[in-house]
């Protein structure tokens, strides 16, 4: 079982207990600071500096646009719910890129005060489980397989 939350406005002891919460009841927690966005973002760039909210969709924006991949195509410009956000995000950027940017920024934070972990994204570890490149959770699998 997965949790999916972002860090928003959300009083940072809220945000901070959410994660503990989950981790002690064996809850996978697939949180973002300060928002989702990140994770998209990840496919294009390594932002390594904290960011409002309000500043994702001019930067996914931006970086689709200015995508090799992307190039001469009509000027892309990020809506939060749109339907194709997947499509883009995997065919003009990289999720191998998206994954190593944001499990290398995780570990970076040492302590349990997530709220001040900005920029921040678990999300790479439901990803990986997803697409089946979570290798501790493979070498689980096949045991129970074995047995």
């Amino acid at each position: 079982m997965w949790a999916v939350f972002d860090k928003d406005s959300y009083p940072d002891e809220h945000f901070n207990n959410a994660i503990v919460k989950a981790q002690n009841n064996d809850i996978g927690c697939a949180w973002s600071n300060e928002a989702f966005e990140l994770w998209y973002l990840y496919h294009f760039v390594n932002r390594v500096t904290g960011m409002s909210r309000t500043e994702y969709k001019h930067a996914i924006s931006d970086a689709v646009n200015k995508s090799p991949m992307y190039k001469s195509r009509t000027k892309y410009e990020y809506a939060k719910n749109a339907e194709n956000n997947y499509q883009i995000m995997t065919t003009y950027g990289s999720m191998d890129n998206a994954i190593k940017f944001a499990e290398v920024k995780s570990k970076e934070y040492t302590d349990q005060r997530y709220s001040s972990h900005n920029p921040c994204t678990m999300v790479f570890k439901l990803v990986r489980q997803l697409i089946g490149k979570d290798d501790e959770l493979n070498e689980e699998l096949i045991k129970k397989i074995d047995k």
